[in-house]
């Protein structure tokens, strides 16, 4: 059996993802991606949740929806994010890039950190991971916003107070 990865260390005043030591359950974390099903599974508990992934061999992990009780089985885990309402579970560890829980950065879903753009304009074309990369390839970089449906980066000087924007995804340096 794999060992379990760490969850990240919080630094003062810095909400993150919290791992709940004994269990394979982390509150207010987002596994996104890696969806199993296009629509996810909705009116179901979170325990029905996990009970879903654990009778599927094709589950590794899951993302539950606490608001509408909508349920995410997840083929692996490549990317975590703070999510307020979202609980996540994992089920099998070996399909966990267990990078995920130690990037430079903390990350939000749904979360836009508008302003203090390095680029007005941004960078066009890029992935969450370019986006990343750009940022810590700048020592002016603290944070960005990566909205993807529109694949485009904005590297930040400063973090300043969050806004919510669904599709947009932003982190700041650790």
């Amino acid at each position: 059996m794999e060992p379990r990865p760490q969850s990240p260390t919080p630094s003062s005043g810095t909400q993150t993802p919290q791992y709940v030591e004994g269990s394979d359950i982390y509150k207010e974390t987002d596994f996104f991606g890696s969806d199993l099903t296009l629509k996810g599974i909705r009116g179901v508990s979170q325990l029905e949740c996990e009970q879903i992934c654990r009778s599927d061999m094709a589950c590794a992990a899951w993302s539950y929806v606490h608001e509408t009780r909508w349920c995410w089985p997840k083929s692996e885990v490549s990317n975590i994010s703070l999510a307020i309402g979202i609980t996540s579970g994992v089920t099998d560890y070996s399909r966990v890039d267990p990078s995920v829980l130690n990037r430079p950065f903390y990350e939000a879903t749904a979360v836009d950190l508008p302003g203090n753009d390095l680029l007005p304009r941004g960078l066009s074309n890029t992935s969450l991971e370019d986006c990343r990369q750009a940022c810590l390839s700048s020592s002016a970089c603290t944070a960005f916003t990566w909205i993807g449906k529109k694949n485009i980066c904005f590297p930040k000087y400063a973090a300043g107070p969050s806004t919510k924007f669904v599709g947009a995804i932003s982190g700041v340096k650790r």
